[in-house]
């Protein structure tokens, strides 16, 4: 599946808009279950277009078959976003937040979490595929792609909660107005999902 990518953003678009919701909901997200504290049993098994940990789980495994590959989950939380990426066990997942709110001690074996500025570790260029999943005030989101874009990144850059409020419908619909990028909200989260495509 990495050949997507190689293939160009037409295949790419393609690709993604060919995914449904029942493929998705077939994914053995219960694999994880060990790693999913009590609160978040409650979202992490529910259905695509309801949480977007499956298609997380999906998007992961993009890069299957290649070295090296890393993902940013830039958000930590609890840690289950960062779960769902690691579902590759060939990628390094680096999962960052400015404080450490995980109650759970047990993730899987492929996930780093770091405290700090995630636009200050040289290996955000590097990722195959970046998860934003902040405080959705909109600026946060926009400071870092912006910062992508400025350093030519080259891969998938992942918005949750798109339609939440007023701050991030702007940044959608607005800032990234000419953005090659694919509304998956049917496929992710039900208060929004958007997937940007940088070649």
């Amino acid at each position: 599946m990495n050949l997507i990518m190689k293939n160009g953003k037409n295949n790419m678009k393609k690709k993604i808009n060919n995914i449904t919701t029942e493929e998705l909901n077939k994914i053995d997200i219960h694999s994880h279950e060990s790693y999913i504290t009590e609160y978040y049993k409650e979202f992490y098994y529910n259905e695509a277009g309801e949480e977007h940990y499956r298609l997380l789980m999906y998007l992961s495994n993009l890069f299957l078959d290649e070295e090296d590959v890393i993902y940013f989950d830039i958000g930590t939380h609890q840690g289950m976003s960062a779960i769902a990426l690691a579902e590759n066990r060939n990628a390094k997942v680096i999962s960052y937040d400015i404080t450490d709110n995980k109650t759970s001690k047990l993730f899987p074996s492929n996930i780093e979490f770091k405290i700090g500025n995630v636009i200050e570790d040289p290996n955000l260029l590097k990722a195959k595929f970046i998860f934003i999943d902040t405080i959705h005030d909109g600026k946060f989101e926009k400071e870092v792609i912006d910062f992508l874009r400025k350093n030519h990144y080259i891969g998938i850059i992942g918005l949750d909660d798109i339609y939440l409020n007023e701050n991030m419908r702007n940044l959608w619909n607005l800032e990234l107005k000419n953005e090659n990028k694919i509304d998956v909200s049917h496929l992710g989260h039900w208060s929004g999902t958007g997937l940007i495509i940088f070649e």
